[in-house]
């Protein structure tokens, strides 16, 4: 089995839950509120550990209670995790508004010390890239270290899994370096500089982007399922029709899935579908983290 390295971010998230999200201005009385691990590095780890993968964590982490949680429920998950302290800042937050009835959500984070991730840091554990068959970046970490990771994976001849959340521009230079580009249609649009509102629309961004040297890129589309990209043609992945309850770490569980379908030698079709499964049944259940299916669980 390959090995993966998950470059990203820790967060504790603060749910709220409500029976409608709040307009502007608008102050409402939430449902339940819950206290969870998180942060998109973290859910994808951990998403890739419950999937049976052989997962390793670097992220960096507050001096501080939260620091503390996360890493105990990362060792709960079977994550090996290279947590480093920020003497100075704290573990990052995520507050969570989710709707209880439509499973939509609204998120606001605060980076803490996922923003005080160094290039240096990467550095000073170079064995843990060089140990890793897969090397999985998101954008919660400083831009210069992810684009420096997707680099040293390149340089190495590692699979190179991008998932380019939260949304933001990447320069071609990072771009032409990744294996597996993961964007939701949100994210593609930015990064194709277009709005995609038909198929056709969605082909030319994924042309455009392909263009900047991208091998493989693969679109999450909700409860549409998803498409891949490669050999100038594209491929639909259907999803499966369940009744949503939180959406919150939906596409986390798919990119970690992924991943660990990618170690266990599945193909890309398959490795897809797998990852398509399994955030099918995370979004059935509340929180990011603890809605993480086992691989028994999405084998079923």
């Amino acid at each position: 089995m390959a090995k993966i390295l998950v470059i990203g971010s820790a967060n504790v998230d603060f749910v709220s839950y409500v029976d409608k999200l709040p307009k502007e201005g608008e102050t409402i009385l939430g449902d339940s509120f819950s206290i969870n691990a998180g942060g998109k590095g973290a859910n994808q780890a951990v998403a890739c550990a419950k999937a049976g993968a052989n997962i390793t964590f670097l992220a960096k982490v507050g001096q501080d209670e939260n620091g503390k949680l996360l890493e105990s429920v990362l060792l709960d998950n079977n994550v090996k995790a290279k947590l480093l302290i920020d003497q100075k800042n704290p573990t990052g937050v995520a507050s969570i508004i989710v709707d209880k009835n439509t499973a939509e959500n609204r998120i606001i984070v605060v980076k803490g010390a996922n923003d005080n991730l160094t290039i240096k840091d990467i550095e000073d554990n170079i064995d843990l890239v060089k140990e890793a068959d897969i090397i999985m970046v998101q954008l919660e970490i400083p831009l210069d270290v992810v684009n420096y990771a997707v680099l040293l994976g390149y340089l190495a001849h590692k699979t190179v899994i991008l998932n380019p959340a939260p949304a933001q521009e990447l320069s071609r230079e990072t771009l032409k370096h990744v294996t597996y580009l993961t964007p939701n249609k949100t994210e593609l649009e930015l990064l194709a500089k277009m709005t995609i509102n038909s198929e056709n629309d969605l082909l030319l961004a994924l042309e455009k982007i392909a263009n900047y040297g991208v091998k493989n890129i693969i679109v999450t589309l909700g409860d549409r399922g998803s498409v891949l990209y490669r050999h100038k043609r594209m491929e639909y992945i259907p999803s499966y029709k369940v009744n949503a309850v939180d959406t919150t770490g939906a596409g986390d569980c798919f990119n970690g899935v992924f991943a660990a379908g990618l170690s266990m030698r599945y193909s890309v079709v398959d490795a897809i579908k797998f990852a398509t499964k399994a955030s099918s049944i995370c979004v059935t259940r509340a929180g990011a983290i603890k809605a993480m299916p086992s691989k028994k669980e999405i084998v079923k």
